[in-house]
C-alpha cells in the first residue's frame, strides 16, 4: 500500500502550511504531491518551498497564482498600472521576489501545471485546473459532470486530482473515473453559508493498495489564524491590513476595485510598481 498526502492552494499562508505539514509528519506517508499556487497574497517565502522537501514531495505544479507572480517578473510590460488589481498583484509580487532566493524561482519557472503519474496499476492525473490551463471556473464543485470530464481529456486516466477552486469534493466522471480536489491548505472555500466560518487547513489522504483506491481521507487543521492574520504587520509587508482581514473574515482585496484603487493611491503604490517594472525591463 501506498500512503500519499494531496496538497494545494497555500497561497502564501506559512502558518497553515506549518500546520498541516505537522500533520502529515504524524503518519506514515510514503510521499506528498503539490498542485499548486504556494505563493501569494500571503507573506511565506522561501520555508514554504523548505516545508514542502520536509514531507517528502515529489509532484510540484505551478497554479495560477505562481504563474501571475512570474508573470510580474518575466512580462512586466503587460502590468496594466491602471488597473487596480494588476498593481495589488505586482506590488505583492515585488514583495516576493525581493525575498525569495533563486532555487525556487527556478523551481516554480520549470514546474508543470498538470502530470501523470502512475501507482499501483493506477494511472493518476494531477492537474492545477485542467491539464490545459491552470485558471478558469469551469471545474467549480457544482460544475455540470460534462466540465469535470475535461479533467481526462481522452487519456488513459483512471483517476483525476486537480486543485484551484479551494473546495473539498469527490465525484465521478460520466465514465466512472474517480475525481478528487483537495481543498485549499491556506484560503477554504464554501458556497454554504453555513461552513464558511471554517477556515481550518485542509488537504486529503490516499491509501492505494494492488486493486486501486483502498481509503480516502479529507483532511482538516487547526491552526493559528491570529498568527497568520498578523504576519504582514511583523514584516512591514504590503496590504497587510488588507491581508489580516482576508484571513480571518474572508474578505477579498479585489472584491471592491474601486476601494483597492483608493488604497493603492493612499500607498504610491503604483509609483512603486512602476519604478520596480523599469528596472525589470533593464535587466
Amino acid at each position: 500500500m501506498t500512503k500519499i498526502a494531496v496538497l494545494s492552494d497555500v497561497h502564501g499562508n506559512l502558518t497553515a502550511l506549518e500546520a498541516v505539514v505537522a500533520d502529515i509528519q504524524q503518519q506514515p506517508i510514503d510521499e506528498s504531491w503539490f498542485l499548486g499556487d504556494l505563493v501569494l497574497p500571503g507573506y511565506g517565502g522561501n520555508h514554504l518551498f523548505e516545508l514542502l522537501k520536509q514531507i517528502n514531495t515529489t509532484v510540484y505544479l505551478r497554479g495560477n497564482w505562481d504563474e501571475i507572480f512570474l508573470d510580474v517578473l518575466d512580462n512586466p510590460q503587460a502590468v496594466d498600472l491602471n488597473d487596480p488589481e494588476d498593481v495589488y498583484f505586482g506590488i505583492l509580487a515585488k514583495y516576493l521576489f525581493e525575498e525569495l532566493d533563486e532555487q525556487y524561482l527556478t523551481q516554480m519557472r520549470e514546474a508543470p501545471i498538470a502530470t501523470t503519474v502512475q501507482i499501483n496499476g493506477l494511472q493518476i492525473g494531477l492537474s492545477h485546473n485542467t491539464s490545459m490551463q491552470n485558471y478558469g471556473r469551469n471545474l467549480v464543485s457544482d460544475a455540470d459532470t460534462t466540465n469535470l470530464d475535461q479533467l481526462f481529456n481522452d487519456q488513459a486516466l483512471d483517476v483525476a486530482i486537480y486543485g484551484h477552486i479551494h473546495h473539498q469534493l469527490m465525484r465521478y466522471s460520466h465514465a466512472d473515473q474517480l475525481i478528487f480536489n483537495p481543498g485549499s491548505v491556506g484560503s477554504p472555500y464554501y458556497n454554504y453559508a453555513a461552513f464558511q466560518h471554517d477556515r481550518r487547513a485542509q488537504y486529503m489522504i490516499l491509501d492505494i493498495d494492488d486493486a486501486g483506491i483502498g481509503d480516502m481521507q479529507f483532511k482538516k487543521i487547526d491552526y493559528d489564524l491570529q498568527k497568520e492574520a498578523e504576519s504582514g504587520q511583523f514584516v512591514a509587508a504590503p496590504y497587510a491590513d488588507l491581508y489580516q482581514r482576508l484571513i480571518l473574515d474572508d474578505v477579498n482585496p479585489r472584491a471592491d476595485v474601486k476601494a483597492l484603487a483608493n488604497y493603492n493611491q493612499g500607498h504610491h503604490y503604483r509609483h512603486e510598481l512602476q519604478q520596480f517594472i523599469q528596472t525589470q525591463h533593464e535587466n
